[in-house]
């Protein structure tokens, strides 16, 4: 037997005196407290009627017809709540290409003036460049998290993201260029709340944070939506990203061009879990 706060209890002894056609009644809970079920007996009071309730302690107010109907409804609500064990799938690919395209010479137009461009063998010389660099690949990452029907669970998704810099420097006449990479944290995460009917799994999703992308007026979006439907022990698709950049340099004789694509998805899947 829960204990009744004390303020609780003077309120119910002062109030059992007046509206004698309709006294106060408590209906004491076994699995979830007042104030999960309170806002769905509510709508059902008939007019003037009133409800409240702590820890799992309702007290409500209503002709006895309707008190019935009420014990009836929370008969059907105040069941266990069944645990449930959320497998959270991220995962993408990624693929680049690249190359430079060109000729590479060293020319020597008189005493102290030399033009060069590309990568020509040393004297005066030239050479055809072509090459072509392409790569590609997957990664998935699966994550779970526990929680109970109803109650929501806050998933955390994106991570660092490479981000290229580029310097030139000028030494001798020549311009080097190099090429440096720092990482960029973007992340960004949702909550999601399941609700079983069933075998029927509905999630709903809200998210928290979505961080602006590596581009400049791009963003990492990683929930697409507020309510989906699947079934225990399915993977469902909650959301995705899709990312291309292309980048173009040039020199005398010489031509660099850089493209790469990456996308992004978050997969949930949904299990009871039994003792």
């Amino acid at each position: 037997m829960r204990t009744i706060p004390a303020l609780l209890l003077l309120i119910i002894l002062l109030s059992s005196g007046t509206h004698a056609a309709h006294p106060l009644q408590m209906i004491e809970l076994s699995h979830r407290p007042a104030q999960e079920l309170l806002p769905l007996i509510r709508p059902f009071l008939d007019p003037g009627g009133s409800a409240t309730g702590t820890q799992y302690l309702l007290i409500v107010r209503t002709s006895p017809e309707n008190l019935r109907e009420l014990r009836r409804m929370i008969e059907r609500l105040d069941i266990a709540q069944r645990q449930l064990l959320i497998h959270v799938r991220q995962g993408g690919t990624a693929a680049s290409d690249g190359g430079d395209y060109g000729a590479g010479a060293r020319i020597r137009l008189g005493e102290g003036v030399r033009i060069e461009a590309g990568t020509a063998p040393d004297g005066t010389g030239a050479r055809t460049i072509r090459r072509e660099i392409r790569t590609g690949g997957r990664h998935d990452t699966t994550h779970r998290i526990k929680t109970l029907e109803g109650h929501a669970a806050f998933i955390e998704t994106g991570g660092a993201i490479p981000l290229a810099e580029y310097t030139t420097t000028f030494r001798g006449g020549v311009a080097r260029e190099q090429t440096t990479t720092r990482f960029h944290n973007a992340t960004s995460g949702f909550y999601v709340t399941p609700r079983l009917r069933g075998q029927e799994v509905t999630l709903e999703l809200r998210p928290f944070l979505n961080r602006p992308g590596v581009a400049p007026g791009t963003f990492e979006l990683q929930s697409a939506a507020t309510v989906i439907r699947t079934r225990l022990g399915e993977w469902v698709e909650v959301g995705g990203s899709n990312t291309r950049e292309d980048s173009h340099s040039g020199e005398i004789l010489l031509r660099r061009h850089h493209s790469g694509a990456r996308e992004r998805g978050i997969h949930l899947m949904v299990e009871e879990i039994t003792r």
